[in-house]
């Protein structure tokens, strides 16, 4: 979806939307996922060539998608670009870029078991400087020596706020109904996280 910057975003008929485009084996690494494989939740990024980008998650373990946004035409359907090496693709993750440092991060749920890669237990501070290669900087929720299926950090979102990154994060502890059904938003503060 998108809407001029100018146009009042609560009058329907100022947004227009592309054409959705079903998910195929796009290249070889993708072979091995059915067609019915979803990408949801993406954040919009520039890429370090100037090309706005979609990466969006989705069922291939430690992988994102990036499909790349043709910004003359809103109208057209998203294109495939490539591939992405990301630890944390199975729950909802934004990337941002920071001028300062001039590196993309990201505040993730790492995906770190193949065999239940829906667990969302752990929650790391991300970075790239060229948003392919990625390492975790600093580990912020760890809790994976306990039972996953009542503990869930995710859907993270966040701002730099001068040296500090600030988080808003859907929580699932003490007691919660099970790791996705959350009963707690909280907010976290990382101090000088360019000193990371």
């Amino acid at each position: 979806m998108s809407c001029d910057e100018n146009n009042d975003l609560l009058i329907p008929e100022n947004r227009s939307f592309s054409e959705p485009i079903p998910f195929s084996q796009f290249d070889a690494s993708l072979s091995d996922l059915p067609n019915s494989t979803m990408t949801i939740e993406g954040t919009l990024t520039l890429s370090p060539d100037g090309r706005l980008l979609n990466v969006m998650r989705f069922g291939k373990y430690h992988r994102a998608l990036a499909y790349e946004v043709n910004v003359h035409n809103p109208d057209a359907p998203l294109a495939y670009s490539h591939c992405i090496d990301f630890p944390a693709n199975y729950s909802k993750f934004m990337i941002k870029y920071d001028a300062a440092s001039r590196r993309y991060y990201s505040i993730g749920t790492i995906a770190y078991d193949p065999k239940n890669p829906a667990a969302r237990d752990y929650l790391a501070l991300l970075t790239s400087p060229d948003l392919e290669h990625w390492e975790i900087v600093r580990d912020l929720h760890d809790y994976r020596a306990i039972e996953p299926d009542h503990i869930g950090f995710q859907y993270v979102d966040f701002e730099f706020d001068g040296e500090d990154i600030i988080y808003l994060c859907r929580t699932a502890f003490n007691g919660a109904h099970n790791y996705h059904d959350a009963n707690y938003s909280t907010f976290h503060r990382i101090q000088n996280f360019r000193n990371l």
